[in-house]
């Protein structure tokens, strides 16, 4: 027998004599079917090749409907397709735009006003001077630019527009609870009143920016740039300013409740009439403060604040500690008399053996 040869069914046994019993042939494992084996091999190749011939072919255009081909004033536009598409001027009042996709359309002075945009997609398009005045609820507007866009009373919950040019942008009154500003550029850009609460907004630029009466509770604003921004009588209870940049920031009326400014750069703020309730300040650089309360000015060193130089002069009889941030610092074994903790910041300070005689603790904001 040939070297290599395969048979396609039982290989025959070994000769017998004549008139010898037929010997049982041993089971044997079933040699591999070849025949069945190319096939299917054949077919696994017919299969990817026309895998791979789709894969070349061009996109299949769907078409849209026929409501998409002339966007108008109170159109139903749901999920209608106008990427790159030259839009300037266009009258899009009243129209229904859930889930419409702008990205890269010219859309410079074009009226949405009034408009349902739940969902669209304004990615990189151009919407400078539009009128925003409707509804964006978690709308996209990454890398747009809305520079002088009219958006007051608009509502942007949960829209994401981060990396957009925001400049001079009216979002007076708008809802943007938990939008993305991640890195906008919004100089100037006007926020009076607006809702912002639990926004996600570091690494933006609000230079110069009106956040006057705007509720920024919860809002996340690390390493922003705020210098020379009003934020007069703004709400930043538990708001996050951490390495914030504040120079010159006038936070007049402003109510800071267990707001974050740690390592943040705020010299020459402007505190008249603010409410400061144990403030995070932990080496904030707070020099040239105005209107600040005492204790704040008596925790500097080196115009950043510390702690522990406030335990000095508590130490030193320094008694006006209401609203204080004294988070760290060590009190240890002093007797302090008269003096007001109503609602100081003493968490993780070193208390022990410390005796207040006649003081005002209120540990808790009721």
């Amino acid at each position: 027998m040939p070297l290599g040869t395969r048979y396609l069914s039982r290989p025959p046994g070994p000769p017998r004599q004549a008139g010898a019993p037929a010997q049982p042939t041993p089971d044997r494992a079933r040699p591999i079917n070849h025949i069945g084996l190319q096939a299917a091999c054949r077919l696994a190749a017919c299969v990817l090749m026309c895998a791979l011939l789709l894969l070349a072919l061009p996109p299949v255009m769907v078409a849209q409907p026929a409501r998409c081909a002339a966007p108008q004033a109170g159109g139903q536009l749901q999920h209608c397709s106008f990427v790159n598409a030259d839009l300037t001027g266009v009258d899009l009042s009243g129209a229904d735009l859930r889930g419409a996709d702008f990205q890269g359309a010219d859309l410079t002075s074009a009226d949405l006003s009034g408009v349902l945009a739940d969902d669209a997609n304004f990615s990189q398009a151009h919407l400078p001077s539009a009128d925003l005045t409707g509804r964006f609820s978690r709308a996209r507007f990454q890398g747009a630019n809305l520079d002088g866009a009219e958006a007051r009373g608009g509502l942007f919950d949960q829209a994401d527009f981060s990396g957009a040019n925001l400049a001079r942008t009216n979002f007076s009154k708008a809802n943007l609870v938990q939008a993305r500003l991640i890195g906008v550029q919004a100089a100037a850009a006007i926020f009076r009143q607006a809702n912002l609460s639990g926004a996600l907004a570091r690494d933006a630029d609000f230079r110069g920016a009106d956040f006057s009466r705007a509720y920024l509770v919860n809002a996340q604003l690390h390493r922003a740039g705020l210098q020379d921004a009003l934020l007069l009588q703004a709400n930043l209870a538990q708001a996050y300013l951490d390495q914030a940049r504040l120079d010159g920031a006038n936070l007049q009326g402003a109510y800071l409740f267990e707001t974050s400014l740690i390592e943040a750069q705020a010299p020459r703020i402007a505190l008249d009439g603010a409410v400061l309730l144990r403030p995070l300040l932990l080496d904030a650089v707070l020099e040239g403060a105005t209107m600040a309360p005492e204790w704040l000015n008596r925790g500097l060193r080196g115009g950043r604040y510390a702690a522990e130089r406030l335990a000095e002069a508590v130490g030193e009889g320094f008694r006006a500690l209401g609203g204080a941030d004294l988070r760290f610092a060590s009190l240890a074994g002093m007797t302090v008399t008269g003096g007001d903790f109503a609602y100081a910041g003493l968490n993780g300070a070193n208390l022990r053996g410390v005796v207040l005689d006649d003081c005002s603790v209120r540990p808790e904001l009721r």
